[in-house]
């Protein structure tokens, strides 16, 4: 007399009342297979118990999988009662999170590679949600739930023997939800060393002026 289907949630624990008429009391079995965490027990007074709590592996996350079985009503009068049952099993998944750091550092002229990693299920899709990324830096989305800073920083990515951090947010998303962590990635310029490109060597003649003009290369500016 007990519907025959219901649905439990992966980590939840759930109990659903198989019940019979008939006298005398029938004694309930069921076939099949039931999902993992879960029981089936009869209670000897014509009901019987599915219950437990049903394991995410038996169900894609973000999705759901059905279990049927059948279940069998028996006392001494003829015929039994027989029911096909399904059970539905549905996983909610859970939302990302981030596991790697918030921060790193790169050298301009330097080769950047920053693995970026979440937890949760389905796999999150990772953005920049928000600020700017240093000028030769890209973000790479994997499509398995990690993400990777790549590229050399450039001249532009800070002034010559100082250093700039450069401030952005990046998201991380999947269909149960979303969380953003606040990034720092801090760029060294070291600069070049000086080097003079003008000859090494000029001629003044008495009595007549004359200017020659040392140069340089290099950043910051030599003195």
């Amino acid at each position: 007399t007990s519907a025959n289907a219901d649905t439990f949630t992966t980590g939840v624990a759930r109990t659903f009342v198989v019940s019979t008429t008939g006298a005398p009391t029938a004694a309930i079995t069921k076939t099949g297979t039931l999902p993992s965490g879960l029981t089936f027990v009869d209670q000897g007074d014509g009901s019987a118990k599915l219950s437990g709590t049903a394991d995410p592996s038996q169900a894609p996350p973000g999705g759901q999988q059905t279990y049927p079985i059948t279940i069998k009503a028996n006392n001494t009068v003829n015929p039994q009662a027989e029911q096909t049952f399904t059970i539905t099993v549905k996983n909610p998944g859970a939302s990302p999170t981030f596991t790697s750091s918030a921060a790193t550092t790169a050298t301009v002229g330097a080769a950047l590679n920053f693995p970026i990693s979440t937890t949760g299920a389905p796999a999150a899709a990772i953005t920049k949600s928000a600020g700017t990324l240093p000028p030769g830096i890209t973000l790479t989305d994997n499509g398995d739930g990690s993400a990777k800073l790549t590229g050399t920083p450039t001249q532009a990515a800070a002034e010559p023997a100082k250093s700039k951090a450069w401030e952005f947010t990046l998201k991380a998303q999947n269909s149960v939800g979303s969380l953003t962590q606040s990034f720092t990635l801090t760029v060294t310029n070291p600069g070049t060393a000086p080097e003079i490109t003008s000859a090494n060597a000029d001629t003044f003649t008495t009595g007549v002026a004359r200017t020659f003009v040392v140069a340089t290369t290099g950043a910051p500016t030599a003195a």
